[in-house]
């Protein structure tokens, strides 16, 4: 009996395949005609299947335009282009059918490289191919159609910027390092990359290189963070900044970080990363030991003040920044900032009288009242002492019984509400 119900499962099974690659070819030339038609016969040429019902102000539309638009069965219009482009095809053998060139080049940099219509990806024609790894195409489709990431790729590398479509391939998987390719499916992950196959582990190290090699990559950062900022896909409002530890585990001696997880320095370099609100990265900078993150802030501020990023730009950091001299200098060029106070006396803040928080707010479930004073600092300049003051917040949490305080300097842009 079981026999039998295989043997019939079997055929079923057969038979939905067969009906669903029938049904999936058919839609393939469909759109297939679509497009040709567009081509040939542009816009007009795709109205003709249209069925509309009477006393409509499209059918309307359509006789006052019956002139514009092309006359007879454009299906067989289209058959009759194919035959010809096929008798001429047989009749020229060794003329190939050109590949078209897409404008990939570096806006406003002289000497921009670009990919040769050989090496361009996805020129392969093949019929319909299972691949474990179609997944990874999701990412490809969003970094280039979205983020433009082979138009840059291309301008910096040429036809080297094969080795980040290998790039995308381990970060979409998971794969830890180029060794580890080995366990990869060449061929149909190659496909989904648009190179046809992966080749072997040499081939691979000697892209890596020959892309190192020309020292490009801070530049293709810069012009990355700067495409993001110009074209919106990151907020410029508020910036927050922290460092992140990047621990190393090899034998050779580096300097060390510190890890606020553990409370311990651990060996490995810091990255510095600003992010919008949503935590989107706007800029970062690897830098060696426990890194700077003032000098970042002040770096970041330098690097992009002729872009689209406002002046009123609100900088968010932690206690890390905090400093008399740092917010001078802020404060100096009318850099906006938020932070913590460090030098927190909590016996003090406990003494203040309830009545005194007079705004309330709820953030995360939470209940907060707040009110805000003013805070004296003071600095040695080359000008001798110099005050300034700074928003000082109290903030009060009502279910945790706990106070703490904020400083802020916003200039003359009244964002309290949004601060708090």
């Amino acid at each position: 009996m079981a026999c039998l119900w295989s043997k019939i499962f079997a055929r079923y099974y057969v038979k939905a395949r067969i009906d669903f690659t029938n049904t999936f070819g058919e839609v393939t030339q469909t759109i297939h005609n679509y497009v040709e038609r567009k081509e040939h016969f542009g816009l007009e040429g795709l109205i003709n299947s249209y069925h509309v019902s009477p006393n409509t102000s499209l059918q309307e539309q359509r006789k006052e335009n019956l002139v514009k638009r092309p006359l007879g069965n454009l299906s067989r219009k289209l058959e009759e282009i194919r035959r010809k482009e096929r008798a001429e095809a047989r009749k020229n053998p060794e003329i190939k059918p050109a590949q078209r060139s897409l404008p990939f080049t570096v806006e406003g940099r002289d000497g921009a490289k670009s990919i040769s219509s050989e090496e361009q990806p996805f020129v392969e024609q093949h019929d319909w191919i299972e691949s474990r790894y179609a997944g990874v195409f999701i990412y490809i489709v969003h970094l280039f159609s979205q983020s433009k990431l082979l138009s840059l790729l291309s301008g910096h590398f040429g036809n080297g910027y094969k080795i980040f479509m290998v790039f995308i391939l381990m970060a979409a998987r998971n794969i830890r390092s180029l060794e580890q390719l080995k366990n990869v499916c060449s061929r149909e992950a190659g496909i989904i990359l648009g190179l046809g196959r992966i080749p072997s582990k040499p081939v691979v190290w000697d892209w890596f290189y020959r892309a190192a090699h020309l020292n490009v990559a801070q530049k293709i950062l810069n012009d990355f963070f700067c495409y993001q900022i110009r074209g919106g896909l990151v907020g410029c409002f508020f910036l927050f900044t922290d460092g992140h530890l990047l621990p190393y585990t090899g034998k050779e001696q580096v300097h060390c970080g510190y890890s606020t997880q553990r409370s311990i320095p651990l060996p490995g370099q810091t990255n510095m990363v600003t992010s919008d609100a949503t935590g989107r990265i706007i800029d970062f900078d690897i830098k060696e030991g426990t890194g700077n993150l003032r000098d970042h802030i002040s770096v970041f501020s330098d690097k992009w003040k002729d872009d689209n990023i406002p002046k009123s730009a609100i900088h968010v950091f932690d206690r890390e920044g905090y400093g008399s001299d740092f917010f001078f200098s802020l404060k100096s060029k009318g850099i906006c900032f938020v932070t913590w106070d460090k030098y927190v006396n909590h016996g003090l803040l406990a003494e203040i009288e309830d009545k005194h928080f007079t705004e309330e707010l709820e953030f995360n479930g939470k209940q907060y009242r707040y009110f805000e004073r003013s805070k004296e600092f003071t600095v040695l300049t080359d000008a001798g002492k110099e005050t300034f003051l700074l928003r000082h917040f109290i903030l009060w949490n009502i279910g945790a019984k706990r106070r703490t305080a904020g400083l802020a300097d916003t200039g003359n842009h009244d964002i309290t509400g949004m601060i708090v």
